[in-house]
């Protein structure tokens, strides 16, 4: 079937893709005028911030004038009454967006679907955000295909960043902008690229954490290296690279790779090196950067993928026995040389970490991808087994956890 036909015509679905056919072949440079057009429609039809700020105010004063802000609450019926002397595209916008919210508190914490005005500030403040991301995100979609190419991903990344501090990229190298382009596109297609199509989808990136992370670096000051898409960031990978690549050779070798940290097993960064040098012997920056990332990112799906391939030693698509055996030895070496504390026993170690992951040892023999992944307690899982600071987290939970190697 071709599509659904209605009264002689093509049905919406159909109009999209034909108008979204037309504008992949059309100037690009009209497209975009077409598209701001659009947005400055999209944006006209909804109350501003402060606007709906100022109803919300007003609404919770008309609603209870003495209670204190901060502990006052709504219900959905009660809302719509307040709101009632706004506007009806105004009134309708806020009920609409807080519509989820409500549903989400449904039955926590015994609140019978109420929200608090801070509550409310935040839902409405993040329908803003996730609108204005909308709207530049569609900008990069070469017709109306809710997708984003990879070339024109890049593009975002490069507009982006060219506004960093100002005029910060103007007193910088071109080169040193590419850089910092190619360092955030890593990060975002390792989490975010559709695989199946290699593109992106707008609708996901709504959602991404790593979006908002990008969008927070235009406010992370100059030098400050806190947010992984900042100048700092690069720089200080860069830094820290050269200082274990003493031969300035632009690779790291096995033995230089493994100074980055005393604190994880030798075996780990054999694996590592393995693994991510694809048996070429040469460890790159792009390497050390993907180490760090997921390194960072224990909780992430794609992380943990790694974080497996890295633990199946045998490489028969699970940790097994032997497998377990081995991290057990090379993590008993590093613990013992690293502390002063006794090491369990390997049967102790075993169970352990099977008592841990709720599986029975004895059954089963060896842990799938999905074991660890369904237990919800891969990020403390993997990183147990690979160093001796965090396995000393796990042995007592009350102490802080380190996220990534100390050099970082």
């Amino acid at each position: 079937m071709n599509g659904i036909i209605i009264d002689g015509s093509a049905s919406s679905l159909q109009e999209v893709r034909k108008l979204s056919n037309s504008l992949l072949v059309s100037d690009k440079e009209t497209v975009l005028e077409l598209k701001k057009k659009c947005n400055e429609k999209f944006h006209s039809r909804y109350p501003s911030s402060s606007t709906t700020e100022g109803m919300v105010r007003r609404m919770f004063q008309l609603l209870d004038p003495f209670t204190d802000i901060n502990e006052k609450m709504c219900k959905k019926n009660e809302l719509k009454e307040c709101l009632a002397i706004y506007p009806k595209e105004s009134r309708e916008y806020i009920i609409d967006s807080l519509t989820p919210a409500f549903f989400i508190y449904k039955d926590y914490e015994n609140r019978s679907q109420t929200l608090r005005v801070p509550e409310i500030q935040y839902f409405l403040k993040k329908k803003y955000e996730k609108k204005a991301l909308y709207t530049k995100l569609v900008m990069y979609d070469c017709g109306m295909t809710g997708y984003i190419l990879k070339d024109d991903m890049k593009k975002y990344c490069r507009d982006v960043l060219s506004t960093y501090d100002g005029d910060y990229f103007t007193f910088q190298d071109e080169s040193f902008l590419d850089e910092c382009v190619d360092h955030a596109i890593m990060k975002i297609e390792f989490f975010d690229i559709d695989k199946s199509n290699n593109k992106y989808e707008i609708r996901k990136l709504l959602l991404s954490p790593r979006i908002d992370e990008f969008e927070n670096v235009l406010q992370i000051p100059v030098g400050v290296s806190s947010n992984w898409y900042a100048p700092a960031k690069v720089v200080g990978f860069k830094n820290t690279f050269s200082s274990l690549d003493f031969e300035d050779k632009g690779y790291l070798t096995l033995e230089e790779f493994k100074r980055l940290d005393v604190n994880y097993s030798e075996l780990f960064y054999e694996r590592v090196y393995q693994i991510f040098t694809e048996g070429s012997g040469t460890f790159s920056l792009s390497n050390f950067k993907k180490l760090f990332l997921i390194l960072e990112n224990r909780h992430e799906y794609r992380a943990q993928k790694v974080f497996f391939k890295l633990l199946d030693v045998n490489e028969d698509g699970f940790i097994c026995m032997d497998d377990i055996s081995k991290w057990f030895t090379s993590l008993k070496k590093l613990f013992t040389m690293n502390t002063e504390e006794d090491f369990p026993d390997e049967l102790d170690f075993v169970n352990q970490i099977f008592d841990f992951l709720l599986i029975p040892p004895f059954e089963c023999q060896k842990i799938s991808f999905d074991d660890i992944y369904k237990s919800r307690k891969g990020e403390q899982f993997y990183g147990m087994l690979i160093n001796c600071l965090l396995y000393l987290t796990f042995e007592n939970p009350e102490e802080p956890s380190e996220e990534a190697p100390s050099n970082a």
